[in-house]
């Protein structure tokens, strides 16, 4: 037990600590442009794009607000010809982030999405399995999301 404490603290911390990388790649505009199509009335607020689903095509993790101001997050999953938008997880309303880490050592990798409001930080790992973006892990989510 004492263990997986440490574990997840150590995994915490580099999470938190590590997600605002300014020397990230930014996300393609191709795939920001198929997304706003794909889920009309939507801003891209910050995203990031690979291959979030290990099949060899680009994908697209994104925070987004919608129409009606709130936040939200999806992935955009590539196909040969096609793309999928997942289903959707309430995000931060301030200072939000995408990254993509492979923070297990097998495929896919990991989406991170972390954030703020009013100055309570939160952060949630997510996992494409299939064509749905599964929460592995989160904390504080709940005080940094809209509604």
């Amino acid at each position: 037990m004492r263990l997986l404490l440490f574990a997840t603290a150590a995994v915490c911390t580099f999470l938190v600590g590590g997600c605002a990388s300014t020397s990230a790649p930014a996300a393609d505009a191709t795939l920001v442009h198929a997304f706003e199509e794909a889920v009309p009335g939507t801003t891209v607020i910050s995203a990031r794009s690979g291959d979030i689903d290990a099949d060899g095509t680009q994908d697209l993790a994104v925070v987004y607000r919608t129409a009606e101001g709130t936040f939200r997050t999806r992935a955009l999953l590539s196909h040969e010809g096609s793309a999928t938008v997942t289903n959707e997880f309430k995000a931060p309303v301030e200072a939000q982030a995408v990254q993509l880490r492979d923070i297990d050592d097998k495929q896919p990798v990991e989406v991170i999405v972390r954030g703020s409001k009013n100055g309570a930080v939160g952060y949630a790992v997510y996992r494409v399995e299939g064509d749905q973006l599964v929460d592995v892990f989160d904390s504080g989510m709940a005080n940094c999301c809209g509604r």
